[in-house]
């Protein structure tokens, strides 16, 4: 991992264990969190039997002794996210192997309901996608992850053309945990209500929840509140007002009209910005080996939709809209060009898996908090457009 050696079988050996063990059980004290797991599993409710259990005092007593001797044959277990005294006595027996026959629900979910759901029934799950409806903003971020202000062509993207994208997605894949609206700034998209309206209209089977994501200086009109309420958006306001004290009225006004119409926003209070580019090191002279490492140990997991292909890192998708770096046919799978024999192979490529190992941005990145130290306040405001040649000259090592 990441650089693809055996296309369509790289997960083969836990695969064909989840083929043999294809049913699940879901284990927790809460009968309405087991419910709420259960029902995003119904899409394999054709293919693979699932159940659920509430714990009490007889089933604690029966895995504290017996394990999982007493529960159904050729079964996986998923352990609801606060049971970790259940996760603790199912480990402690041979027999269980996290992230083989037991797994806590966030990490199911995040990575092997993807294989799992390959195997077992040949339908394509994806946990996230990124989906962008323009790239015009009103900041003008430093360090925006979008890279505005190397983005010389900012632009509102045709609403068709968003729609064919939003079919070819949904041709290829069976479930999405969450498909994610961005910009730019999304409510500034003149089309927002059509698209959003679209999607759910459509494909709301095949979407667990459909989120949106705004910067908090934009009141949306009635009507668009109206539509993110009706079609059940999961709403997310990243709040600047710590860097940019002259948001603040805006940010304000714009949590109070969803409040309002009955939406409660996620509000996201962004201290910190990281510096991702420009590097500190020229990554791209260091050889494919260290850049394979340095984008698996980066862990970018958002992927974008975009003319009709994935990306495998949405900040490389990005920078390559912006015209930063050049587009590299590798850091894409061709969605108009997908079979169903080739299911494996996209799910492969949605967890990473790629022709380079890499993607075009990694030669120039720092990388996500996870491998990158650098930060800056978050929302801290650029005077005018970047010259991307110039900033790369600016930080690196000599």
């Amino acid at each position: 991992m990441p650089k693809w050696t055996n296309k369509g079988h790289e997960f083969d050996e836990l695969g064909n264990y989840f083929k043999e063990n294809k049913n699940i059980l879901i284990l927790g004290y809460d009968d309405n969190k087991n419910n709420e797991i259960k029902k995003k599993l119904d899409f394999l409710a054709d293919k693979v039997k699932i159940t659920s259990k509430k714990i009490d005092t007889v089933l604690y007593y029966l895995i504290k002794h017996f394990g999982t001797a007493f529960l159904p044959k050729n079964t996986i277990i998923i352990v609801e996210q606060d049971s970790h005294k259940i996760l603790r006595r199912l480990l402690s027996h041979k027999s269980v192997q996290q992230n083989k026959n037991v797994f806590i629900q966030n990490d199911f979910f995040e990575k092997y309901l993807s294989i799992f759901a390959v195997y077992v029934a040949d339908k394509v799950y994806f946990k996230d996608n990124s989906f962008l409806c323009t790239s015009i903003c009103n900041l003008n971020c430093e360090f925006c992850l979008n890279f505005t202000p190397y983005d010389k062509n900012k632009q509102h993207f045709d609403i068709n053309r968003l729609k064919n994208d939003v079919d070819t997605f949904f041709n290829c894949v069976d479930m999405v945990g969450l498909f994610h609206i961005s910009g730019g700034e999304p409510f500034l998209y003149p089309d927002l209500i059509e698209l959003i309206e679209y999607i759910y209209k459509n494909y709301k089977k095949k979407i667990i929840q459909i989120g949106i994501a705004t910067n908090g200086t934009t009141i949306p009109s009635d009507e668009l509140c109206k539509t993110l309420k009706q079609c059940e958006v999961r709403t997310e306001i990243d709040d600047y007002t710590i860097a940019i004290s002259r948001l603040k009225p805006s940010f304000d006004a714009v949590k109070a009209k969803m409040e309002n119409f009955g939406i409660t926003p996620v509000v996201h209070v962004t201290e910190k910005f990281v510096e991702m580019f420009p590097p500190r090191t020229m990554w791209g002279e260091l050889g494919d080996e260290v850049l394979q490492q340095h984008y698996c140990e980066c862990g970018a997991d958002f992927r974008e939709l975009i003319d009709g292909k994935l990306s495998n890192c949405n900040y490389s998708s990005f920078a390559t809209r912006a015209k930063m770096i050049e587009y590299n046919n590798d850091d894409y799978y061709d969605l108009k060009n997908h079979s169903k024999d080739k299911n494996k192979e996209l799910v492969e490529f949605r967890l990473g898996y790629c022709n380079r190992g890499y993607s075009e941005l990694c030669k120039y990145c720092e990388g996500l908090p996870r491998i990158n130290k650098y930060t800056s306040p978050g929302g801290g405001q650029a005077k005018g457009q970047f010259d991307f040649n110039e900033k790369l000259k600016s930080k690196l090592v000599k």
